[in-house]
């Protein structure tokens, strides 16, 4: 790859001083020191000697060579993660290598364009397909009779060893020996860069022909000086020796117009001409070179100066968008977007130009839903649909999406065991599509109920009816079925495994993209992945990618964000997940939305996922628009993020700051704090409505919440009882639904008088029913209502059984647990008295900020019950409970206060 030859060390040297760019571009040409003529390209090598523009002109008359340097060009891009984003670079990439490939048949743009730089894994271990195994075949006989674009797609994408890479130069070196220059400087870039030969040995031999050098020897030379002088330390004599030859050389290079020895001036602020260079740039600028433009746009969006309405910013613009750069096109929409007055039709045109490219950073700028066309979505398989599509799909007979929801709400409870209402939700849901599923035949869906009726089920697989149940399941899997697949993963041996997918990977290599992708899950994510199978996975993962499957592109992007087999590169594992989505694939949509829309003002990917019935969506919107971020941190919150996103622009990669405050705290370090809502937003309400629409009980219960909290901050009485009302019948629906949360609501509506008069029996009937789904903090009531006999006979040794089984048992916190068991010790109520332990209960519930433990320990140090007498002690414990709102403890303050006082008098 010529790129790797010549290009890459000229045309990623970073401008130095990018700020200046833009001042030299202003100035009039004409009579102005430096200024270089337009060069005669037929006298400079295409590779190196020739701005990005020219070479894109060259390559859109379909000339091999121009094709194939300007996919190198952008493979370099990629390569570093830099110039744009990285999935920008692939695009440019991988078009030039198909032009080049088309029009020549040669295998090294294939190779190349397949799996840039071998990251994916592609060809270094067996060939994935066969027509792989025919271009490394093909290209290890023209590497023989040197011919380096197949040497450089060799060396790019497989391990190559030294001694055959020096075989093939050998043709090479005959070249050079006769004085070729264009060979020289070739040969001098592989010996230092792939072979690691001594630079300054090279450099010596290239001296040689210094007094009638060409452009490209020249220009070869001044790079290797200056990369010894930058090598030696400062004090070093041959640091300025060999800087004085860099400038020497690349000086007459650029005179003779070599576009990337007059950019490698630019860079250099030492011992150079200013004012030459400030021409080179202008020169260069006007044959269109990509990165001056770039270098000088960037200047302009750091500093905020000049508009989009000057002519010569607008030139640059229009300039850089012909050139293929989607970074112009993205500065573009954020400098309009902070056009005072704001050109808000102007930005949604840019936002969707940028869109059309499938650059993310469009995003922000939408300003309503992401809306996919229909027959998009038909495409996409079960798995990576909405919940709203897999419903309507099953309402249509298709098994496959009864399955599926039965599946997703599978792994809701998994993630929700700490809710008992949640479980509970997730259980009835799983219920309803298993059945569906199971009436038709579907053997996952019959294994998955009979395992909600006995979890063991499987314990023992050679016992019925799971051996039935899970023989039929393998009957299905072996014919390819990813769910059931996925499904049966953890219940199959290693043998059994391989056997089962054996299918899905013939498909694969018949080159089916589906097949690719779901072979490339099961292989990261499942239960039978394992590290060793990961460069297998991410290799198909990569071929379906390539070929536009959004199944291949969320595996592929997951992979990449979370490090499964590669070093993380989250910009480009964000692009694929962005490419999925647009695409349709929900769990891309998801994962790209939670990584970049959150705290948006208006999320349009999230708003497009709602709008297809994505419950986590729709329950996230719904709480955005019920409980609007604090004014002030919302603005803070905004500047931080313009930052972030004007950082990632400029760089198209991963520039993330180390330490930004994340977006759920405050400066301060605390979470942020929501205020309260006094009206209801019918936005939030809809979006509510739409989940609980598609099974979800979350929804309900959030709903009931949500017209509470609004009841408790309105003045007026008949709109306040208005709003008790809408949370009870929410909460009635979930009591209907048998859901514990419901039954928590009803009881505190009928303790408290919430909606309705006070009624102790209903409240305790309430509590009871509560308390037999196991839910902690029914039974820590019903324990209460035992020790206080409120509607029933006072029971505490009944209570204290209740609360010493949940005490080791909890998964999370559960008020009042530690007070209450602190309570029975202390008096002695269903055990013997024990004011030691009860002392060890209220530090615990102290801990969990429970104010009456709070407000007990101050009890206990005031008294000097179980602990010695301490007055200083009992004060902060009665402080800390006021604090937390306990009005016993109020009053528990002012009267050690005063005894205090009296103490010292």
């Amino acid at each position: 790859m010529r790129a790797r030859l010549l290009l890459i060390p000229f045309i990623f040297s970073a401008l130095a001083h990018a700020q200046d760019i833009p001042a030299a571009l202003t100035e009039t040409a004409s009579g102005k020191p430096g200024q270089v003529q337009p060069p005669h390209l037929d006298r400079l090598p295409m590779d190196g000697g020739w701005t990005y523009g020219e070479l894109l002109d060259k390559a859109l008359t379909g000339d091999f060579r121009a094709n194939m340097l300007a996919g190198e060009y952008w493979m370099g891009f990629y390569y570093l993660n830099r110039g744009d984003l990285p999935l920008a670079c692939l695009e440019h990439m991988q078009s030039f290598f198909q032009k080049a490939a088309e029009k020549s048949g040669h295998p090294a743009p294939q190779l190349m364009m397949t799996d840039p730089y071998g990251i994916f894994g592609i060809f270094k271990t067996a060939p994935m397909r066969p027509e792989h195994a025919g271009w490394l075949a093909d290209c290890r006989k023209l590497a023989e009779q040197g011919d380096m674009d197949a040497v450089t797609a060799l060396y790019t994408v497989t391990d190559l060893p030294p001694e055959d890479l020096k075989r093939y130069l050998a043709p090479l070196e005959k070249k050079a020996a006769k004085g070729d220059q264009d060979a020289l400087a070739q040969l001098a870039f592989i010996k230092t860069d792939w072979l690691k030969e001594d630079p300054a040995a090279t450099l010596a031999t290239l001296q040689k022909h210094g007094r009638n050098a060409k452009p490209v020897l020249l220009a070869r030379m001044g790079q290797l000086a200056l990369s010894l002088g930058n090598s030696v330390p400062q004090n070093d004599p041959r640091r300025k020796e060999w800087r004085d030859l860099a400038v020497q050389t690349l000086s007459r290079a650029a005179e003779q117009g070599h576009a990337t020895a007059m950019r490698t001036l630019a860079a250099m602020p030492e011992g150079t001409d200013a004012e030459k260079n400030r021409g080179f740039l202008k020169s260069l600028c006007a044959r269109g070179d990509l990165e001056c433009l770039l270098a000088g746009l960037s200047g302009y969006m750091k500093e905020k100066t000049g508009s989009v309405d000057g002519k010569m910013l607008q030139d640059m613009f229009d300039k850089a968008r012909k050139l293929g750069s989607n970074n112009a096109c993205a500065w573009y929409s954020q400098l309009l977007s902070e056009a005072k007055p704001p050109q808000e039709q102007e930005v949604q045109e840019a936002a969707r130009a940028l869109l059309a490219l499938h650059d993310e950073r469009a995003m922000p700028f939408l300003k309503e839903p992401l809306a996919l066309p229909q027959k998009k979505l038909n495409h996409l398989p079960p798995y990576a649909k909405t919940h709203k599509e897999l419903e309507l799909a099953s309402q249509m007979g298709d098994v496959d999406s009864c399955v599926q929801l039965g599946e997703l709400w599978k792994e809701e409870l998994a993630n929700t065991m700490d809710s008992v209402g949640k479980a509970h939700e997730a259980q009835e849901n799983m219920r309803t599509w298993y059945k569906m599923a199971a009436e038709e035949g579907h053997p996952l869906a019959k294994l998955r109920l009979a395992q909600m009726e006995d979890p063991d089920l499987l314990e023992k697989p050679a016992s019925e009816p799971g051996a039935t149940l899970l023989n039929d399941c393998l009957a299905k899997a072996a014919t390819g079925d990813f769910i059931t697949l996925k499904g049966i993963a953890e219940y199959v041996t290693p043998e059994q495994w391989e056997t089962l997918i054996e299918p899905l990977r013939n498909k694969a290599r018949e080159g089916d993209s589906l097949s690719q992708a779901n072979l490339a899950y099961l292989m990261l994510f499942s239960y039978r992945s394992e590290e060793s199978g990961y460069p297998e996975a991410l290799a198909w993962a990569r071929l379906s990618a390539g070929q536009g499957d959004p199944c291949g592109m969320y595996v592929l992007g997951r992979a990449l964000i979370y490090e499964f087999g590669l070093e993380k590169r989250m910009a480009e594992g964000d692009s694929w997940m962005f490419r999925a989505a647009l695409k349709g694939h929900v769990d891309a949509a998801d994962i790209w939305s939670s990584n970049n829309e959150n705290l948006q003002p208006y999320s349009a990917m999230m708003h497009g996922l709602a709008s297809r019935g994505h419950i986590p969506s729709l329950l996230f919107l719904a709480n955005q628009a019920a409980y609007p971020q604090n004014a002030t941190e919302q603005a803070a919150g905004e500047e931080r993020k313009d930052a972030s996103r004007t950082d990632k622009t400029a760089t198209g990669g991963d520039e993330t700051d180390p330490g930004a405050v994340p977006p759920w705290m405050t400066e301060s370090g605390r979470e942020r704090s929501v205020p309260e809502p006094a009206s209801v937003n019918p936005e939030a309400v809809k979006f509510w409505e739409q989940a609980a629409e598609l099974g979800s009980l979350t929804a309900l219960d959030e709903l009931a919440a949500y017209y509470e909290t609004v009841a408790r901050n309105v003045q007026d009485p008949a709109e306040r009882q208005q709003l008790q009302a809408s949370a009870m019948t929410a909460s009635t629906a979930l009591v209907r639904k048998n859901d514990v949360r419901g039954f928590k609501r009803m009881a505190r509506y009928y303790e408290q008088g919430i909606g309705v008069q006070p009624n102790k029996e209903l409240h305790r009937d309430y509590v009871l029913k509560a308390a037999e789904t196991n839910d902690p903090e029914a039974l820590v009531e019903k324990a209460r209502l035992l020790i206080k006999g409120e509607g029933m006979e006072p029971d505490p040794k009944a209570a204290l059984e209740i609360l010493t089984r949940l005490e080791p048992n909890q998964v999370r916190p559960v008020p009042g647990l530690y007070f209450l068991l602190g309570y029975l010790h202390e008096e002695g109520l269903g055990t013997q008295r024990d004011t030691a332990l009860a002392y060890q209960f209220y530090m615990k519930g102290a801990e969990q900020e429970d104010d009456k433990a709070m407000n007990n320990l101050g009890s206990m140090y005031e008294g000097g019950n179980g602990v010695a007498k301490n007055l200083d002690e009992a004060k902060k414990w009665y402080e800390q409970a006021a604090a937390l709102g306990n009005e016993d403890a109020r009053a528990n303050v002012e009267r050690v206060k005063e005894k205090m006082k009296k103490a010292v008098k």
